[in-house]
Protein backbone atom coordinates (compact mmCIF):
# COMPACT_ATOMS: atom_id res chain seq x y z
CA UNK A 1 0.00 0.00 0.00
CA UNK A 2 2.82 2.42 0.88
CA UNK A 3 4.55 1.51 -2.37
CA UNK A 4 1.44 2.44 -4.38
CA UNK A 5 1.12 5.78 -2.59
CA UNK A 6 4.74 6.55 -3.38
CA UNK A 7 4.19 5.79 -7.07
CA UNK A 8 1.13 8.08 -7.17
CA UNK A 9 3.10 10.91 -5.58
CA UNK A 10 5.95 10.47 -8.08
CA UNK A 11 3.62 10.45 -11.13
CA UNK A 12 1.74 13.54 -9.87
CA UNK A 13 5.02 15.41 -9.39
CA UNK A 14 6.20 14.56 -12.90
CA UNK A 15 2.96 15.85 -14.52
CA UNK A 16 3.16 19.04 -12.45
CA UNK A 17 6.75 19.72 -13.56
CA UNK A 18 5.89 19.06 -17.22
CA UNK A 19 2.92 21.47 -17.15
CA UNK A 20 5.06 24.18 -15.55
CA UNK A 21 7.67 23.69 -18.31
CA UNK A 22 5.09 24.21 -21.04
CA UNK A 23 3.80 27.42 -19.45
CA UNK A 24 7.39 28.69 -19.05
CA UNK A 25 8.06 28.05 -22.77
CA UNK A 26 4.96 30.03 -23.73
CA UNK A 27 6.22 33.16 -21.99
CA UNK A 28 9.63 33.33 -23.66
CA UNK A 29 11.21 36.15 -25.57
CA UNK A 30 8.18 36.39 -27.86
CA UNK A 31 5.67 35.82 -25.08
CA UNK A 32 4.07 39.24 -25.58
CA UNK A 33 2.73 38.05 -28.93
CA UNK A 34 1.64 34.55 -27.93
CA UNK A 35 0.18 35.10 -24.49
CA UNK A 36 -1.11 38.69 -24.40
CA UNK A 37 -2.17 39.17 -28.01
CA UNK A 38 -3.02 35.80 -29.49
CA UNK A 39 -6.68 36.40 -28.62
CA UNK A 40 -6.53 39.77 -30.38
CA UNK A 41 -5.01 38.19 -33.51
CA UNK A 42 -7.56 35.40 -33.63
CA UNK A 43 -10.47 37.76 -32.95
CA UNK A 44 -9.30 40.29 -35.57
CA UNK A 45 -8.75 37.58 -38.13
CA UNK A 46 -12.21 36.17 -37.55
CA UNK A 47 -13.68 39.64 -38.20
CA UNK A 48 -11.79 40.04 -41.50
CA UNK A 49 -13.55 38.65 -44.54
CA UNK A 50 -10.16 37.91 -46.16
CA UNK A 51 -8.51 36.08 -43.29
CA UNK A 52 -5.56 33.92 -44.30
CA UNK A 53 -4.74 31.37 -41.60
CA UNK A 54 -1.30 30.66 -43.06
CA UNK A 55 -0.09 34.10 -41.92
CA UNK A 56 -0.42 33.10 -38.25
CA UNK A 57 0.17 29.33 -38.26
CA UNK A 58 3.10 29.59 -35.87
CA UNK A 59 0.84 31.11 -33.22
CA UNK A 60 -1.34 28.06 -32.68
CA UNK A 61 -3.10 28.45 -29.37
CA UNK A 62 -6.43 27.44 -27.89
CA UNK A 63 -8.52 30.58 -27.70
CA UNK A 64 -12.22 30.85 -26.95
CA UNK A 65 -14.42 31.82 -29.94
CA UNK A 66 -15.17 35.53 -30.45
CA UNK A 67 -18.51 36.57 -29.16
CA UNK A 68 -20.93 37.19 -31.99
CA UNK A 69 -22.55 40.57 -32.46
CA UNK A 70 -25.98 40.86 -30.96
CA UNK A 71 -28.32 43.20 -32.86
CA UNK A 72 -31.65 41.84 -31.70
CA UNK A 73 -31.98 44.46 -28.96
CA UNK A 74 -30.88 47.38 -31.18
CA UNK A 75 -33.68 49.79 -32.04
CA UNK A 76 -33.82 49.97 -35.81
CA UNK A 77 -34.47 53.53 -37.05
CA UNK A 78 -36.68 54.35 -40.02
CA UNK A 79 -34.34 54.46 -43.00
CA UNK A 80 -36.52 54.61 -46.11
CA UNK A 81 -35.59 55.55 -49.69
CA UNK A 82 -38.53 57.22 -51.47
CA UNK A 83 -38.73 57.29 -55.26
CA UNK A 84 -41.41 58.39 -57.72
CA UNK A 85 -41.87 58.25 -61.48
CA UNK A 86 -44.46 60.53 -63.15
CA UNK A 87 -45.48 61.18 -66.76
CA UNK A 88 -47.88 64.10 -67.12
CA UNK A 89 -49.27 66.47 -69.74
CA UNK A 90 -49.53 70.22 -69.19
CA UNK A 91 -51.59 72.86 -70.96
CA UNK A 92 -48.77 75.40 -71.44
CA UNK A 93 -45.25 73.92 -71.43
CA UNK A 94 -43.44 77.27 -71.51
CA UNK A 95 -45.35 78.44 -68.46
CA UNK A 96 -45.27 75.16 -66.50
CA UNK A 97 -41.52 74.51 -66.75
CA UNK A 98 -40.45 77.66 -64.83
CA UNK A 99 -43.15 76.90 -62.25
CA UNK A 100 -41.71 73.40 -61.72
CA UNK A 101 -38.19 74.80 -61.28
CA UNK A 102 -39.43 77.39 -58.78
CA UNK A 103 -41.39 74.77 -56.84
CA UNK A 104 -38.29 72.57 -56.56
CA UNK A 105 -36.19 75.53 -55.41
CA UNK A 106 -38.81 76.59 -52.85
CA UNK A 107 -38.80 73.10 -51.33
CA UNK A 108 -34.97 73.18 -51.04
CA UNK A 109 -34.43 70.60 -53.76
CA UNK A 110 -32.47 70.62 -57.01
CA UNK A 111 -32.66 69.25 -60.55
CA UNK A 112 -29.87 66.76 -61.25
CA UNK A 113 -30.79 65.91 -64.86
CA UNK A 114 -32.80 67.53 -67.64
CA UNK A 115 -33.34 66.55 -71.28
CA UNK A 116 -35.64 68.59 -73.54
CA UNK A 117 -36.84 67.42 -76.95
CA UNK A 118 -39.27 68.83 -79.53
CA UNK A 119 -41.04 67.44 -82.58
CA UNK A 120 -43.79 68.75 -84.84
CA UNK A 121 -46.35 67.12 -82.58
CA UNK A 122 -44.90 67.34 -79.09
CA UNK A 123 -42.52 69.24 -76.80
CA UNK A 124 -41.29 67.36 -73.71
CA UNK A 125 -38.71 67.43 -70.94
CA UNK A 126 -37.32 64.58 -68.86
CA UNK A 127 -36.35 65.89 -65.41
CA UNK A 128 -34.75 64.18 -62.41
CA UNK A 129 -35.61 65.97 -59.17
CA UNK A 130 -33.79 65.45 -55.85
CA UNK A 131 -35.90 66.70 -52.97
CA UNK A 132 -35.56 66.50 -49.15
CA UNK A 133 -37.39 63.47 -47.81
CA UNK A 134 -39.75 65.50 -45.63
CA UNK A 135 -40.89 67.57 -48.65
CA UNK A 136 -41.48 64.62 -50.97
CA UNK A 137 -45.28 64.69 -50.59
CA UNK A 138 -45.40 68.47 -51.14
CA UNK A 139 -43.78 68.12 -54.57
CA UNK A 140 -46.10 65.27 -55.58
CA UNK A 141 -49.16 67.32 -54.63
CA UNK A 142 -47.83 70.36 -56.49
CA UNK A 143 -47.21 68.34 -59.67
CA UNK A 144 -50.68 66.81 -59.50
CA UNK A 145 -52.24 70.29 -59.30
CA UNK A 146 -50.18 71.50 -62.25
CA UNK A 147 -50.95 68.61 -64.59
CA UNK A 148 -53.64 68.69 -67.25
CA UNK A 149 -53.50 64.88 -67.35
CA UNK A 150 -51.38 62.33 -65.46
CA UNK A 151 -50.51 59.45 -67.79
CA UNK A 152 -48.73 57.36 -65.14
CA UNK A 153 -47.54 57.71 -61.56
CA UNK A 154 -45.49 55.27 -59.50
CA UNK A 155 -44.30 55.79 -55.92
CA UNK A 156 -42.03 53.28 -54.17
CA UNK A 157 -40.49 53.05 -50.70
CA UNK A 158 -37.43 50.90 -50.00
CA UNK A 159 -36.72 50.16 -46.34
CA UNK A 160 -32.94 49.95 -45.79
CA UNK A 161 -33.04 50.20 -41.98
CA UNK A 162 -31.73 46.67 -41.41
CA UNK A 163 -28.87 47.10 -43.89
CA UNK A 164 -28.00 50.50 -42.40
CA UNK A 165 -27.77 49.17 -38.82
CA UNK A 166 -25.82 46.12 -39.96
CA UNK A 167 -23.25 48.24 -41.80
CA UNK A 168 -22.89 50.60 -38.82
CA UNK A 169 -22.33 47.65 -36.46
CA UNK A 170 -19.80 45.98 -38.75
CA UNK A 171 -18.03 49.29 -39.29
CA UNK A 172 -17.68 49.87 -35.55
CA UNK A 173 -16.33 46.35 -35.03
CA UNK A 174 -13.79 46.66 -37.85
CA UNK A 175 -12.52 49.99 -36.50
CA UNK A 176 -11.97 48.36 -33.10
CA UNK A 177 -10.11 45.49 -34.76
CA UNK A 178 -7.98 47.98 -36.68
CA UNK A 179 -6.99 49.71 -33.42
CA UNK A 180 -5.98 46.37 -31.91
CA UNK A 181 -3.87 45.53 -34.95
CA UNK A 182 -2.15 48.93 -34.71
CA UNK A 183 -1.35 48.29 -31.03
CA UNK A 184 -0.11 44.83 -31.99
CA UNK A 185 2.11 46.34 -34.69
CA UNK A 186 3.82 48.57 -32.11
CA UNK A 187 4.85 45.49 -30.11
CA UNK A 188 6.02 43.31 -33.03
CA UNK A 189 9.78 42.88 -33.63
CA UNK A 190 10.11 40.21 -36.32
CA UNK A 191 10.01 41.36 -39.95
CA UNK A 192 7.56 38.64 -40.96
CA UNK A 193 5.25 39.58 -38.09
CA UNK A 194 5.35 43.29 -39.04
CA UNK A 195 4.60 42.52 -42.72
CA UNK A 196 1.77 40.15 -41.84
CA UNK A 197 0.12 42.67 -39.49
CA UNK A 198 0.52 45.53 -41.97
CA UNK A 199 -1.19 43.42 -44.63
CA UNK A 200 -4.09 42.76 -42.27
CA UNK A 201 -4.36 46.48 -41.48
CA UNK A 202 -4.45 47.26 -45.21
CA UNK A 203 -7.27 44.76 -45.85
CA UNK A 204 -9.32 46.00 -42.89
CA UNK A 205 -8.81 49.62 -43.98
CA UNK A 206 -10.19 48.75 -47.46
CA UNK A 207 -13.21 47.10 -45.86
CA UNK A 208 -13.79 50.14 -43.64
CA UNK A 209 -13.60 52.54 -46.59
CA UNK A 210 -16.02 50.39 -48.62
CA UNK A 211 -18.57 50.33 -45.81
CA UNK A 212 -18.17 54.08 -45.18
CA UNK A 213 -18.82 54.68 -48.88
CA UNK A 214 -21.96 52.53 -48.75
CA UNK A 215 -23.20 54.44 -45.68
CA UNK A 216 -22.59 57.74 -47.44
CA UNK A 217 -24.58 56.54 -50.45
CA UNK A 218 -27.47 55.35 -48.26
CA UNK A 219 -27.52 58.63 -46.33
CA UNK A 220 -27.77 60.58 -49.59
CA UNK A 221 -30.61 58.41 -50.92
CA UNK A 222 -32.45 58.55 -47.58
CA UNK A 223 -32.07 62.31 -47.08
CA UNK A 224 -33.03 63.23 -50.65
CA UNK A 225 -35.86 61.46 -52.47
CA UNK A 226 -35.74 61.05 -56.25
CA UNK A 227 -38.55 61.99 -58.64
CA UNK A 228 -38.25 61.06 -62.34
CA UNK A 229 -40.61 63.43 -64.14
CA UNK A 230 -41.57 63.60 -67.80
CA UNK A 231 -43.63 66.70 -68.59
CA UNK A 232 -44.93 67.35 -72.11
CA UNK A 233 -47.38 69.35 -74.21
CA UNK A 234 -49.12 68.14 -77.37
CA UNK A 235 -48.82 70.64 -80.23
CA UNK A 236 -51.27 71.42 -83.05
CA UNK A 237 -49.39 70.52 -86.22
CA UNK A 238 -50.35 71.86 -89.67
CA UNK A 239 -48.53 70.62 -92.77
CA UNK A 240 -47.23 73.42 -95.03
CA UNK A 241 -45.79 72.18 -98.36
CA UNK A 242 -42.53 73.68 -99.54
CA UNK A 243 -42.98 76.29 -102.27
CA UNK A 244 -41.33 75.67 -105.68
CA UNK A 245 -38.87 78.47 -106.59
CA UNK A 246 -39.37 80.47 -109.82
CA UNK A 247 -37.03 80.89 -112.84
CA UNK A 248 -34.98 83.61 -111.17
CA UNK A 249 -34.47 81.56 -108.01
CA UNK A 250 -33.53 78.48 -110.03
CA UNK A 251 -31.06 80.55 -112.12
CA UNK A 252 -29.34 81.94 -109.04
CA UNK A 253 -29.21 78.46 -107.55
CA UNK A 254 -27.62 77.09 -110.77
CA UNK A 255 -25.00 79.87 -110.84
CA UNK A 256 -24.18 79.23 -107.21
CA UNK A 257 -23.84 75.49 -107.82
CA UNK A 258 -21.61 76.10 -110.89
CA UNK A 259 -19.33 78.47 -108.99
CA UNK A 260 -19.01 75.98 -106.13
CA UNK A 261 -18.24 73.23 -108.67
CA UNK A 262 -15.47 75.34 -110.25
CA UNK A 263 -13.93 76.00 -106.84
CA UNK A 264 -14.03 72.30 -106.02
CA UNK A 265 -12.29 71.51 -109.36
CA UNK A 266 -9.50 74.02 -108.69
CA UNK A 267 -9.02 72.73 -105.18
CA UNK A 268 -8.88 69.18 -106.54
CA UNK A 269 -6.10 70.18 -108.98
CA UNK A 270 -4.16 71.75 -106.11
CA UNK A 271 -4.48 68.54 -104.11
CA UNK A 272 -3.04 66.39 -106.94
CA UNK A 273 -0.34 68.78 -108.27
CA UNK A 274 2.57 66.38 -107.55
CA UNK A 275 0.93 63.71 -109.70
CA UNK A 276 0.35 66.24 -112.51
CA UNK A 277 4.07 67.09 -112.55
CA UNK A 278 4.97 63.40 -112.75
CA UNK A 279 2.52 62.81 -115.62
CA UNK A 280 3.81 65.89 -117.49
CA UNK A 281 7.41 64.69 -117.10
CA UNK A 282 6.56 61.24 -118.45
CA UNK A 283 4.79 62.75 -121.48
CA UNK A 284 7.81 64.99 -122.18
CA UNK A 285 10.24 62.05 -122.02
CA UNK A 286 8.03 59.91 -124.24
CA UNK A 287 7.73 62.61 -126.94
CA UNK A 288 11.47 63.21 -126.88
CA UNK A 289 12.15 59.51 -127.28
CA UNK A 290 9.65 59.27 -130.10
CA UNK A 291 11.26 62.17 -132.02
CA UNK A 292 14.74 60.60 -131.71
CA UNK A 293 13.38 57.34 -133.06
CA UNK A 294 11.86 59.08 -136.08
CA UNK A 295 15.15 60.82 -136.83
CA UNK A 296 17.03 57.52 -136.75
CA UNK A 297 14.60 55.98 -139.24
CA UNK A 298 15.09 58.89 -141.68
Amino acid sequence: MDLMKNWIIVITSVFFLLSCGRQTEKVGSDGYYEQMNVEIVEEAASESEYYDESAFTEYDADVPETEQRQTEDVKIPDKIIWEASIIMEVTDYKKSLPEIRQMVKTNKGYISYEYESKTNYKVSNEITIRIPNERFDNILEGLDGMARKVDSKRVSAQDVSEEYVDIETRLKTKKEVEKRYIELLKKAHKIEDILAIEEKIRIIREEIEAKEGRLKYLNDRISFSTISLEVYQTLDYTYIPESTPGFGGRLLKALDSGWKGLLDFVLGLIYIWPYLIIVAGLIFLFRRYWKKRKLKKK
